[in-house]
């Protein structure tokens, strides 16, 4: 940058690496697409929430640098929101790639806490960290509003639930009765953006669990309240889902599986896989951790900030 640039300048026009990648999955062009904005100091909230918009993607993460600690910024094209699970994995993705070559965990700040991330050693680039205990709040009767404008046609529903996640975000969970119903589903979402709202709920997330172990599932998530109508593969959701299969399990008496595969984005042809794994004992959860691959599409440098 040139010194003869005004202060005010230097800064808008510093460069910052920019990094488009896919997550949960081991292919290009599939899984849940993430920006990750590379040591992005010097950014300011307003301008990150413009860039986001102008990158959109599902999720922008901005990665801060403070006195050797990595700090995380998460937003979607219209919101900032306090966590996400494929960003985080996309983060961690770029921020080993310029730290040490020899470390394989690294520990983020965000908003809701701090999050220590493991490399695996495998030949993909997995990443896994452990995530608070969702809550399942309530057993809730099947919302017609919601699940009218999920589809025109009648779907069959299982069972309904009430999710927290933290931060006072309620996820609902519709188990359907199968995966043809799940993929058949086509939403309003303008109809299902008002259900959301009315009922103060942050996302809807329809499953159908595929064999007896509860360790295959299929799901879609829609979020349009939050600027996402549908998110290709979706990893807070399928942490959600953690406290939901320990309860049909527990109901059902059948052993809870130790992990389990998540597999979304099918409608969207952006297919990706999210891994979940759990320790219990007889009556809750003790642990829950996601994992899932990245792969780096691409990267360029930013040389002009909004503004």
């Amino acid at each position: 940058m040139s010194d003869l640039l005004p202060l005010n300048l230097q800064k808008r026009y510093r460069t910052y690496q920019v990094f488009h990648l896919n997550v949960f999955t081991r292919q290009t062009y599939s899984g849940n697409s993430a920006t990750v904005v590379w040591h992005s100091n010097g950014i300011s909230h307003q301008q990150m929430q413009i860039l986001a918009r102008e990158f959109n993607t599902s999720e922008t993460i901005f990665i801060t640098i403070h006195d050797n600690k990595l700090s995380l910024h998460f937003f979607t094209p219209n919101q900032e929101v306090s966590s996400c699970g494929h960003g985080t994995l996309a983060a961690a993705h770029v921020a080993f790639k310029h730290l040490d070559k020899h470390i394989n965990v690294i520990t983020f700040n965000t908003a809701i806490g701090n999050i220590t991330l493991h490399q695996s050693s495998t030949p993909y680039a997995e990443y896994k960290y452990s995530v608070p205990i969702p809550k399942l709040e309530t057993y809730l009767e099947k919302p017609k509003s919601i699940i009218n404008a999920l589809s025109n046609a009648e779907i069959g529903i299982i069972n309904s639930y009430i999710v927290n996640t933290g931060n006072g975000q309620q996820r609902l969970l519709l188990q359907c009765k199968s995966k043809t119903q799940l993929l058949s589903l086509a939403p309003n979402f303008t109809e299902l953006l008002q259900s959301l709202d009315e009922l103060n709920l942050f996302s809807v997330f329809v499953f159908s669990i595929n064999n007896q172990s509860c360790t295959q599932i299929s799901a879609r998530m829609f979020a349009p309240n939050i600027g996402i109508n549908e998110d290709p593969v979706n990893g807070n959701s399928s942490i959600a889902l953690s406290c939901v299969i320990h309860d049909i399990c527990k109901t059902n008496k059948i052993k809870c599986p130790q992990r389990y595969n998540v597999h979304q984005g099918e409608p969207l042809n952006k297919r990706g896989k999210t891994t979940v794994f759990l320790k219990f004992n007889a009556s809750s959860l003790l642990k829950v951790e996601l994992a899932g691959c990245v792969v780096e599409l691409y990267n360029y440098n930013l040389t002009r900030l909004p503004g």
